[in-house]
């Protein structure tokens, strides 16, 4: 979700994804983590080494108002890029998979900045907005009653993982694996679709700091998708 005079958010270096999985079987776990591994490699996302400390955090429960109730109490420095209506919205949520980003803004230096917005010229940024933690919540009983596959699920939380989505985008008919828990009918994808891919891959390949990379995605994904 772009937010008014900020740059697309996403994994930048040295922040790299380094995801954890828990309330899943091991060999279910180790599905999900192998599916988003190969997602963010191919899209160009900074992946962190095998031992790293954890950003990115996808929790599978039946009972997710409590579990946050739980990771609030004792974690209470968990949201630390939010106001307190987009908590309240996070933690009222009805959806199967939830998902809180934090991110920071950083100069060109990789320094991080402590101001609360950026002001871009005409034509850069003059800060970059980078992801730096994630809390997916995965209600197992919603997503049962979805009926979708285990293999749309780690494609749908790849995708939202690697892009900072709004809680509802407006997709319409595309042929995206985020149409996985909507009701307009559209058949999702089995697991991310070509569009998905060209979305992430471009917005891994623009420059995160260009005021126009909005632009320049939608751009990309038109070549990359054009017969």
């Amino acid at each position: 979700m772009q937010r008014f005079g900020d740059s697309l958010a996403r994994w930048e270096k040295p922040t790299a994804i380094c995801p954890q999985v828990a309330g899943l079987p091991r060999n279910e776990g180790e599905f999900v983590l192998a599916r988003l591994s190969r997602i963010a490699v191919a899209a160009g996302a900074p992946l962190g080494p095998e031992h790293c400390k954890a950003n990115f955090f996808v929790i599978v429960t039946e009972k997710p108002n409590e579990l946050l109730k739980a990771l609030e109490k004792k974690h209470p420095e968990m949201y630390t890029d939010g106001y307190y209506t987009l908590v309240r919205k996070f933690r009222s949520s009805t959806s199967p998979v939830r998902v809180w980003y934090n991110a920071e803004l950083y100069d060109d230096y990789g320094l991080r900045l402590n101001v609360s917005g950026s002001t871009p010229s005409r034509i850069a940024f003059s800060s970059m907005r980078d992801l730096t933690s994630l809390i997916m919540i995965v209600d197992t009983q919603r997503v049962r009653e979805s009926g979708v596959t285990f293999g749309q699920l780690a494609a749908y939380i790849a995708m939202v993982g690697l892009a900072e989505l709004r809680s509802d985008p407006k997709i319409g008919t595309a042929p995206t694996i985020l149409n996985l828990f909507s009701k307009s009918g559209v058949q999702p994808p089995s697991g991310l679709s070509s569009w998905d891919q060209a979305y992430l891959k471009a917005l891994y390949h623009t420059s995160h700091k260009d005021i126009m990379q909005l632009a320049e995605i939608k751009t990309s994904v038109i070549e990359d998708l054009a017969p």
